[in-house]
């Protein structure tokens, strides 16, 4: 017997290989077993050896289906990551010649010159965008802080990833490694901004959010 729902489509664990499918149940008593494994069902010595070659199929997919998903979020980060790194350099190459135009023109007129440039919208379109920049860095950075959770340094074992790899065969620690210590960094700062009840980028699953409570709220200006 069963608790899911009847006539309609659910997604199940299956009591056989134990990977999640689709099911559309008509009965309570209705075998809770993926349609892949009905053919390996019994105790005979053929069914348990064709079970086993089965599983050990099905199982090799779901690993492969994860790793391309997992390959397509690092590589979506990594990307990510670069396009920001060059907004962030235009962005100071313009405000910096604002800066410069700013200096020029209070020399000549001081006080009309501040007020003026306060309240024109260059400059607030200008810090807009920076600190959108600003934000979309810190979505990047908690993209990758999840992947360094699932791959960075065995503390047990030298020069192995947590994931079991050697790391020289680790290609997500390989990529995290060039950009590990600007993520520490920038994970260290959050942690604080978290601690004074600050607006914060750590993602929602970090361990210190879970503990606190406080979850993301990126802030309007840096």
């Amino acid at each position: 017997m069963h608790e899911y729902l009847l006539h309609r489509r659910v997604t199940a664990e299956c009591l056989c290989c134990h990977l999640p499918s689709e099911f559309e149940f008509t009965s309570q008593s209705d075998q809770v077993v993926y349609k892949g494994c009905l053919r390996h069902q019994g105790d005979s010595t053929a069914r348990l050896r064709l079970r086993a070659a089965d599983h050990v199929s099905l199982w090799s997919s779901e690993v492969q289906l994860a790793q391309e998903a997992q390959d397509l979020e690092r590589q979506q980060a990594a990307a990510a990551v670069v396009a920001l790194e060059a907004q962030l350099l235009e962005l100071r190459g313009e405000l910096s010649d604002m800066r410069g135009a700013l200096k020029a023109e209070i020399s000549q007129h001081p006080v009309a010159s501040v007020e003026a440039w306060f309240k024109g919208e260059e400059i607030s379109a200008a810090q807009q965008a920076r600190d959108e920049s600003y934000r979309s860095r810190d979505r990047a950075l908690g993209i990758l802080w999840n992947l360094d959770a699932l791959h960075h340094d065995d503390e047990s074992k030298d020069h192995f990833c947590s994931c079991g790899k050697p790391t020289p065969r680790c290609r997500e620690w390989k990529i995290l490694a060039t950009t590990r210590s600007l993520l520490y960094a920038w994970e260290e700062k959050q942690v604080d901004r978290l601690r004074r009840h600050l607006p914060h980028a750590l993602p929602d699953n970090h361990p210190d959010v879970l503990r606190v409570g406080h979850r993301a709220h990126w802030p309007e200006s840096r």
